[in-house]
């Protein structure tokens, strides 16, 4: 596996990350947070940091080539048919707030809200595990010296020169994808540190996140 942070992996190639615990398959990304709730759906009392070797790297499965980042480390949810009706707000305590909008981040988080940038005025996004693959094999590229490589963007294949494209990925990785992901932490942090659950269903998690990038080749 790739160590990003102490709190973010990425599982190698073909792979994906499973929790021991219960088997539970999760993404090819992994980000770690605390936990509210333990394997059979009970509120903590105190949250406990999730750790990585809670997990192991499996075979990916066949059907998709990119798993979603995991929202939060929690049991497998119930069918549609057979969930609970959800808490409303004001019979809400602290954790289940807190619980509730962490998931609501985490999902506004990989959604194209925040995962996106404009090619050629296309929106278009490459995963973290796309985004060091393609560097690594432009770094090589350009070692290479090669005058264009085949750039698949949106199903299409395009001929770019490679020192055009490395400080494009670069940029959107460094500049974007890495900023996105304080500006997310952040949100998670301010959320579990309030006190009251007022505070909490009102935070406004979408804001402080970086001008979407435009890149036109």
């Amino acid at each position: 596996m790739i160590r990003i942070t102490d709190i973010h992996y990425v599982a190698e190639k073909g792979k994906c990350f499973s929790r021991i615990a219960d088997n539970m398959i999760f993404g090819s990304e992994l980000h770690l947070g605390l936990l509210f709730r333990d394997l059979g759906g009970n509120i903590l009392d105190v949250p406990v940091q999730d750790l990585i070797t809670n997990y192991v790297e499996v075979d990916a499965p066949i059907e998709s080539d990119y798993l979603p980042p995991v929202i939060e480390s929690e049991s497998e949810s119930e069918p549609e048919s057979e969930s609970e009706p959800e808490i409303e707000p004001e019979t809400m305590t602290l954790a289940e707030a807190k619980v509730k909008r962490i998931n609501e981040l985490m999902a506004y988080d990989s959604s194209p809200s925040v995962n996106q940038f404009y090619l050629n005025g296309m929106p278009e996004w490459f995963p973290l595990e796309r985004r060091l693959g393609l560097m690594a094999s432009l770094e090589i590229a350009i070692k290479n010296k090669m005058e264009s490589i085949p750039f698949v963007v949106s199903g299409s294949s395009i001929e770019i020169p490679p020192t055009v494209a490395l400080p494009m990925v670069q940029t959107l990785h460094s500049q974007y994808a890495d900023m996105c992901f304080i500006v997310t932490q952040t949100h998670k942090t301010n959320i579990e540190t309030f006190s009251t659950t007022k505070e909490v269903l009102e935070y406004d998690f979408t804001i402080g996140y970086p001008e979407k990038l435009r890149f036109d080749l």
